[in-house]
C-alpha cells in the first residue's frame, strides 16, 4: 500500500490581500490546506493584524515638477505632446506663430504618487510615510482601513532618510495608532510584516524575517542602516508598515532590490528608532539637526591593526583626527572606537546613523581601544553647524612635500609629554598628492606606523621596505592627527 503523504504549508511568506477589488483579475479561490480539527485553532496572523491594521493607511499625492527652458520638437510644435500628463505653463502646446528654437518654455510634469503611511499620534492624526511619496505634493489625501478619505498636509520632510510627516485635516475621533517597538533590540532571524498598498491595489499583508541589519541599499546613498528583510514589498508599499509579531513598528519600508524591475525578497526598512527622532526634531524643530561626535575616521582595516596591535578579526572605526577639543569629546586622534552604549558598533556608517539617530545634546558612552588599553569614554553629541564633515581619510602617495629636520617643545599638560623630534614641512608644491592629502607648510611629521621620526633619515628608512601602507601622526599647531597614505 503506497504511503500517503501529506504536505503542510506555513504562510509566512505568503501574500494575503484585503479589501481589494478582483474585477479583471484573474484569480481563483485556493483551499486551505489545513485540516480544522474540532478544538484546535489553525496557525494565523489575523489576530495580530486586527491590532494594527486600522493604523495603515493609503496615500494618494497629486505631484509635478517644472522643467525650465523645455524646447518642443520641430515635429511637435503644432500638435500635442506626446505625453497627455505633460502641459507647459507659460505656452502652449500648439506653439502657434512661435518657433520652437525661440520658445522659453517650463514644462510642468503632473503626476501621481500612491503610497502608504502609518499612524502614529491619533489624537493629533500625525501619520509617517516616505518623503519620495510626497515629495513635490500640491495634494495629499489619506484613506483609512474603513474607507473614508480625508485630506493632509505636510508638517515637515528629511531627504536624508527619506521620512516625511504628515496631518489629517480634520477632527477624527476614531483613529488607532500604532504600537512602536525598539528597533535597537531587533536580531536577524526576527518576524516581520509588511503592510501597505502594492501598486493600488488595497490594503495587502505579507510576512518573512530580518535577513540583515544596519544594511546598506546600492539604490540610496544618503542612509546606510536599512532593515533588510525578505517580506515581500512592492511599489505602493513605500511609506507602510513592518511590524512584529507583538504587531509593534519596527520599520517604515521604504525601497527594494529588484535588478529585473520585480520583487525578488530584498527589501529595506527605516528602523522605527531613527523614523522617531526624525519625527521628534520635526515637531520640535521644524527641521533636522544632525549632532556629530566631531572626528574623521574610518574602519579599521588589517594593515591599520597591525600597525596599531589591534585584533585584526575584530572591527572598529579609526580616529584620523578629533575636529574639537580632547577635552570636549574625551576621544583622541589614533582611538578605535568598537562600541557604542554598550552594543558593538561594525563600522563608520552604523555609527554615523546612530549618532545622526540621537538629539544633539544626548551623551553618549563610547568603548575605545586607546595604545591597546580598553577605555570607556562619556561624549556628547553636539551641533557642527551643519558643515560638512569629510568623509576621505585615506590618500595616495606624499609627493609634493618638502621637509626639514626640527626638534620642538611641547606643552606637558596638553600632549601628556615634554617635547617632541620630528621633521617640518617646509614646501608644498600645488596639484600634488601632498597638497590633495591636506598636508601643510609647518605641519610636522613625529609618528610613521607607531615609529618615532627623529629625522629625515628616519623617514628614508621606513619608505626603503617599500611599504604599501603609511599612517602619519601630525601636529599642527596645537592639534595632532593622523593621515593614512596608501602607495
Amino acid at each position: 500500500m503506497k504511503k500517503l503523504k501529506i504536505i503542510f504549508y506555513l504562510f509566512f511568506f505568503t501574500s494575503i490581500i484585503t479589501n481589494t477589488s478582483f474585477k479583471n483579475i484573474n484569480a481563483k479561490i485556493i483551499p486551505s490546506v489545513f485540516n480544522t480539527r474540532k478544538g484546535i485553532q489553525t496557525p494565523s496572523l489575523a489576530p495580530i493584524l486586527k491590532k494594527v491594521t486600522s493604523a495603515v493607511v493609503n496615500i494618494s499625492a497629486d505631484s509635478s515638477v517644472f522643467i525650465p527652458n523645455f524646447k518642443i520638437p520641430n515635429s511637435q510644435s503644432k500638435k500635442k505632446h506626446p505625453d497627455e500628463k505633460c502641459h507647459l505653463c507659460k505656452k502652449n502646446f500648439f506653439c502657434e506663430n512661435i518657433p520652437c528654437e525661440e520658445s522659453n518654455n517650463t514644462l510642468e510634469k503632473k503626476f501621481n504618487v500612491i503610497g502608504s503611511g502609518v499612524i502614529i499620534d491619533a489624537k493629533k492624526g500625525l501619520i509617517v510615510t516616505n518623503n519620495h511619496v510626497i515629495e513635490n505634493a500640491n495634494n495629499i489625501t489619506v484613506e483609512l482601513h474603513n474607507g473614508d478619505i480625508y485630506n493632509a498636509k505636510l508638517i515637515g520632510q528629511d531627504i536624508k532618510t527619506d521620512i516625511a510627516l504628515i496631518k489629517i485635516e480634520g477632527n477624527i475621533k476614531y483613529l488607532k495608532a500604532i504600537k512602536i517597538a525598539n528597533s535597537d533590540n531587533l536580531q536577524v532571524g526576527d518576524y516581520t510584516i509588511a503592510i501597505g498598498n502594492p501598486y493600488g491595489l488595497g490594503e495587502t499583508v505579507t510576512s518573512g524575517i530580518i535577513s540583515a541589519l544596519g544594511r546598506t541599499n546600492p539604490n540610496i546613498e544618503n542612509f546606510r542602516n536599512f532593515i533588510q528583510t525578505d517580506a515581500s514589498i512592492n511599489k505602493g508599499n513605500s511609506g507602510g508598515a513592518l511590524i512584529n509579531l507583538h504587531g509593534d513598528l519596527i520599520g517604515i519600508n521604504t525601497a527594494i532590490f529588484a535588478p529585473s524591475e520585480g520583487n525578488i525578497g530584498i527589501g529595506f526598512a527605516i528602523p522605527s528608532n531613527t523614523v522617531i527622532s526624525i519625527v521628534k526634531q520635526i515637531l520640535k524643530f521644524g527641521k533636522i539637526k544632525r549632532g556629530s561626535l566631531g572626528f574623521i575616521g574610518m574602519d579599521i582595516n588589517p594593515e591599520l591593526a597591525r600597525i596599531f596591535k589591534f585584533n585584526p578579526s575584530k572591527k572598529g572605526i579609526f580616529i584620523n583626527e578629533v575636529l574639537s577639543s580632547p577635552y570636549d569629546s574625551g576621544l583622541e586622534a589614533g582611538d578605535i572606537i568598537i562600541s557604542l552604549n554598550g552594543r558593538m558598533i561594525e563600522n563608520l556608517t552604523l555609527l554615523e546613523e546612530k549618532i545622526n539617530s540621537l538629539p544633539i545634546g544626548t551623551t553618549v558612552k563610547i568603548g575605545v581601544i586607546r595604545k591597546g588599553i580598553f577605555k570607556r569614554i562619556f561624549a556628547k553629541i553636539k551641533d557642527y553647524d551643519n558643515k560638512e564633515i569629510s568623509d576621505e581619510a585615506m590618500y595616495s602617495g606624499i609627493q609634493g612635500a618638502y621637509l626639514g629636520n626640527i626638534y620642538l617643545f611641547r606643552n606637558r599638560k596638553i600632549y601628556n609629554y615634554k617635547q617632541i623630534q620630528g621633521i617640518k614641512i617646509t614646501k608644498i608644491e600645488k596639484n600634488t598628492p601632498a597638497e590633495k592629502m591636506a598636508l601643510k607648510k609647518d605641519d610636522i611629521i613625529f609618528e610613521i606606523n607607531q615609529n618615532k621620526i627623529n629625522n629625515i633619515k628616519d623617514v628614508r628608512n621606513i619608505l626603503n621596505q617599500n611599504p604599501i601602507f603609511l599612517v602619519f601622526h601630525i601636529l599642527r599647531e596645537k592639534h595632532d592627527f593622523y593621515l593614512l597614505v596608501s602607495f
